[in-house]
């Protein structure tokens, strides 16, 4: 079989540098065993941090200029509820970061150590995400710095000013004012508007990576990666609890409510591109959306549920998460978890496909 040229494009999942103190030296990604398999070249645009708006225009963009070299676009799916900031160097995609509010409470003190402790044990890749963002901020090379404050005032400033500066982002974008305590009906139901708008935006981008292969008959395999953000996939109650004790950012605790809510899953399931997608997975046999519709209240599965569905390989979730993951603290995949993607996931479906 003549060797073809994939594009493949992602988030931190995805990404061929992605590096933590959990795992200190970047692992070939599922990318790299689709083309070892199939013999095929590749290049990777995935980045850490990364959300569907940004995962859509680069690989737009890519194709664009380089058309007909690329021969087929494999794609993970970011969290829906991410969107572009710029900052002076490069395109960077932010979250509803709920991450933001708890890394700022703990580094001002005003998260007691009981509280953040409590998040360790009972939720931690939130409390992994949370000391590795204050330690990547701050320059940091010790992960001990950051949990016991061992950093000089100016890089905890530092840290401070940008994720607040990021945070005003966000509230711009969602037309939150966090100054107020508690906000009425009419206030939250703007605010819910805007944040469904945000999570339309983002199938925006997926529909026009959908549209760019059709229209040039490029092969696509996609599937979410993460949790979509539209329920509460892996969202404790502890994490609710903080996000509610913590006056300064207590505003945080509402958006989580209007997010988690049936009426946003609703607004989003009745969207033009929810039925466009939906009518392109049952029509165009070129274009897999595996796992489709994704949010997993309708069914949908991500990379996750897939491979814990497969009882040949899996016993329990507890053996999916030893074989699959970096570590108890940091849930990213471990070399062996990229191979499954490959081969249980999207070998499969490019094999037909290309």
């Amino acid at each position: 079989m003549k060797s073809k040229h994939l594009l493949f494009n992602g988030c931190s999942f995805t990404d061929e540098n992605y590096t933590s103190h959990e795992l200190l030296a970047p692992v070939k990604p599922w990318p790299y065993w689709v083309c070892k398999e199939l013999n095929h070249t590749h290049e990777n645009l995935a980045l850490s941090g990364a959300g569907n708006d940004r995962i859509g225009v680069t690989t737009c963009e890519r194709i664009y200029k380089s058309f007909p070299k690329v021969h087929g676009v494999g794609i993970g799916l970011s969290g829906w509820d991410r969107f572009f900031y710029f900052d002076k160097n490069k395109r960077m995609s932010l979250g509803v970061m709920f991450l933001y509010p708890m890394a700022l409470s703990y580094l001002r003190g005003d998260m007691d150590k009981e509280s953040f402790y409590e998040l360790k044990i009972k939720q931690p890749h939130t409390y992994f995400s949370i000391i590795s963002l204050i330690s990547s901020l701050a320059n940091l090379t010790d992960i001990d710095e950051v949990t016991e404050f061992r950093m000089d005032e100016k890089s905890k400033e530092d840290a401070i000013n940008y994720m607040e500066t990021n945070l005003d982002y966000t509230c711009m974008r969602l037309g939150i004012n966090p100054n107020i305590r508690v906000h009425g009906t009419f206030e939250k139901n703007l605010i819910r508007k805007q944040v469904s708008t945000l999570f339309l935006e983002t199938l925006n981008h997926v529909c026009s990576i959908v549209d760019i292969c059709r229209a040039n008959d490029i092969p696509l395999a996609m599937v979410q990666a993460t949790g979509t953000g539209l329920v509460k996939e892996g969202i404790t109650d502890t994490y609710f609890d903080i996000a509610k004790k913590n006056e300064r950012h207590s505003w945080m605790h509402e958006l989580l409510d209007l997010i988690f809510s049936k009426k946003l899953i609703k607004e989003v399931i009745n969207s033009p591109q929810f039925d466009y997608l939906e009518k392109i997975d049952l029509e165009d046999n070129n274009i897999r959306l595996i796992g489709w519709p994704w949010i997993s209240e309708l069914g949908g599965k991500n990379i996750e549920s897939l491979l814990c569905s497969r009882k040949d390989r899996y016993k329990d979730y507890n053996e999916y998460k030893k074989k699959c993951k970096v570590s108890k603290y940091d849930l990213h995949w471990s070399e062996e978890g990229h191979k499954a993607i490959a081969e249980l996931i999207f070998l499969p479906h490019f094999k037909e496909i290309l």
